[in-house]
């Protein structure tokens, strides 16, 4: 038999059982932190995830709702662009100095003894003028470039412009009647390019009568354009005009 302090009343396995709860009991408390950790951080997660989904969608509204509008402005600009363009047509083709303004400028510029023969007026679509250096196959390339340039940015062909050619033919007593003339038109608003195409001797019936004595006349003609920046203005010389004989 031991000695007294050997001596105990408690099963033998009592102190082990009591260490296996110490060791279940820190083991549930640090599995409860664990839980409770994993738990939180999903939360915290889920929360940020709902905020950014919440953006995001913020975002694809704003982004939708700024193409709409950019969309509407395009619309807008095109709409504007075709109204321009059909103002430019109708523009281009309303005459921008009336006939009787051209009339009444070549007949009052006639000299005392002058008269016309016959008057042609025609439109020619407006052609600009190629580059020097350029060949025809250079121009044609460039003129196919910028065809497909306008169609690919979506650009409607201007409107078409017309240059309005003059011809007219008529009889004057004297090459200083026809030189006076020519004088005139050069200088008038209305008129570019005036050149004279033909000046030359008449004879009348009755000259050729009269063995061509006293009836030889000078007949010319003169070719010229109407200036498109020329602006008609109201008034007395508008609306004047000199009776002057006109045969055919």
């Amino acid at each position: 038999m031991g000695s007294p302090n050997d001596l105990s009343f408690l099963p033998d396995d009592y102190m082990e059982r009591k260490a296996q709860r110490r060791v279940a009991i820190i083991g549930g408390a640090l599995l409860s932190i664990v839980v409770l950790g994993v738990g939180g951080a999903l939360m915290v997660t889920e929360r940020s995830t709902n905020a950014i989904e919440r953006r995001h969608a913020q975002v694809v509204h704003d982004f939708n709702d700024a193409a709409r509008r950019l969309e509407q402005v395009k619309k807008m600009h095109d709409q504007q662009r075709k109204i321009v363009q059909h103002a430019e047509l109708a523009a281009s083709l309303v005459e921008k100095i009336p006939r009787s303004n051209v009339l009444a400028e070549l007949t009052n510029n006639l000299p005392p003894g002058t008269s016309l023969l016959d008057f042609l007026l025609e439109s020619r679509q407006h052609q600009d003028a190629p580059a020097a250096a350029a060949t025809a196959f250079d121009q044609k390339k460039a003129a196919l470039e910028a065809k497909h340039k306008a169609e690919a940015a979506g650009v409607a062909a201007d409107a078409p412009r017309f240059d309005v050619h003059i011809k007219l033919s008529g009889l004057a007593d004297t090459d200083v009647q026809v030189a006076q003339f020519l004088s005139k038109l050069s200088v008038s608003p209305l008129f570019k390019d005036v050149n004279m195409v033909v000046s030359e001797i008449y004879h009348t019936p009755s000259d050729r009568g009269n063995n061509g004595k006293n009836d030889t006349l000078r007949r010319f003609q003169i070719e010229m354009m109407l200036n498109p920046d020329a602006e008609v203005k109201d008034g007395p010389r508008a609306t004047k005009t000199a009776a002057v004989e006109l045969t055919k």
